[in-house]
């Protein structure tokens, strides 16, 4: 089961707008035109489904700082009603919300109306599955130890920031990954692959950057857990010693949680990313983007926010690798730009529907001026 289309109004940006989605969407266009937005009211649906609450509030949400009621009204809006409505394969499943007093100084969203109990328990059930993963651009960076949660194991996600990483990779590292979503080694590669989450992490994060081991560990007298690395040295296959995450560099700590989330999930569920190019070199960038394209292929439901044209390239690429199980027309592509939103599809030779002015060209943009100067 998955989201078809999404309608939003008076929401932020969006007056009136239905969004379709794929197996694998990807948000993209110019800064401050609604991608972050989108994917906040994505959020404040799951919340108000899940936890049948009578008011949303606004900051401390999946991490999110999102103000006053005032500002998250549209600001062409026509009435105080804000709406999120979700279309999957069952039903339509509508709420609407109002401020609770001042919308300059309420905090909150009170929910006017909701689906009715047996359309909740529906989209609950098939929609928004207790491992429904929200990964915050603003993860965290390389730290010496990390919180734990309080969550049991069943529950127990990496967290809107990646902050839990390192407790599910020691809690679960002997946990069996859905075969759909392992590791594929190159056909002259005879070395195997355990199929645990820790050696699939592994095998999947040395697919990005090199050569990686992974350790994590739990202190109970602390309650903290940490991570550390061996990373390739100057000669291939020559490991350091096992080494701080400050001593890594950003790029392994940041995309981390994206792979240890995405491994854990089953069919079904939902996965929200953004920017999973962070930190990462072009190579890890679009290495990401068939890595997602292997999680969509395998039932995920993959939603991105990205600025990357390597992440693009990589879902492209993988729609036309013979070994890689994603169907071109399992992805669908928004283009934000300042006064439209542009759905652009992926055709069976990895080709694009259409190319809108900003659409990833500024690569071209600028070699064109570069031979000009050479006139």
């Amino acid at each position: 089961m998955r989201i078809n289309q999404m309608s939003v109004a008076n929401f932020k940006c969006f007056e009136n707008y239905k969004f379709s989605f794929a197996p694998l969407t990807l948000l993209t266009g110019n800064n401050g035109t609604g991608k972050s937005s989108l994917v906040q009211a994505l959020l404040l649906a799951r919340y108000s489904a899940l936890n049948e609450p009578k008011f949303i509030p606004l900051n401390d949400l999946f991490g999110l700082r999102l103000g006053h009621a005032a500002d998250v009204r549209s600001y062409n809006a026509k009435s105080d009603i804000l709406s999120i409505e979700i279309h999957d394969d069952l039903d339509d499943y509508k709420w609407t919300y109002a401020s609770e007093g001042d919308p300059y100084d309420s905090l909150l969203l009170k929910i006017k109306t909701r689906p009715n109990v047996s359309e909740i328990n529906s989209i609950s059930r098939h929609v928004f599955a207790q491992r429904f993963t929200y990964l915050n651009t603003e993860r965290l960076g390389p730290r010496e130890t990390l919180e734990l949660s309080s969550a049991p194991n069943g529950h127990l996600s990496v967290g809107a920031r990646g902050e839990y990483v390192a407790q599910v990779i020691a809690s679960q590292e002997r946990e069996q990954i859905r075969e759909e979503f392992r590791f594929a080694p190159e056909k002259n590669d005879s070395k195997k692959i355990a199929t645990t989450l820790l050696k699939q992490c592994e095998a999947w994060l040395s697919d990005f950057v090199g050569n990686v081991e992974i350790r994590s560990e739990i202190n109970s007298d602390t309650n903290q857990a940490y991570l550390r690395f061996k990373t390739g040295g100057l000669v291939r296959g020559n490991f350091h010693d096992w080494t701080r995450p400050s001593n890594t560099g950003f790029g392994l700590t940041y995309c981390l949680p994206i792979i240890v989330a995405g491994l854990l999930g089953s069919p079904g569920e939902i996965m929200l990313v953004e920017n999973p190019e962070a930190h990462l070199h072009p190579r890890a960038q679009s290495k990401m983007g068939q890595f997602l394209g292997r999680l969509a292929a395998g039932g995920l439901q993959i939603v991105i926010e990205s600025h990357s044209d390597h992440i693009l390239n990589g879902i492209r690429l993988a729609t036309v690798e013979q070994t890689h199980p994603l169907n071109c027309e399992d992805v669908l592509i928004h283009f934000f730009a300042n006064d439209s939103i542009e759905e652009i599809n992926v055709d069976d030779r990895g080709g694009l529907s259409k190319w809108p002015q900003l659409f990833f060209d500024q690569s071209q943009r600028d070699l064109r001026r570069i031979i000009e100067t050479r006139r």
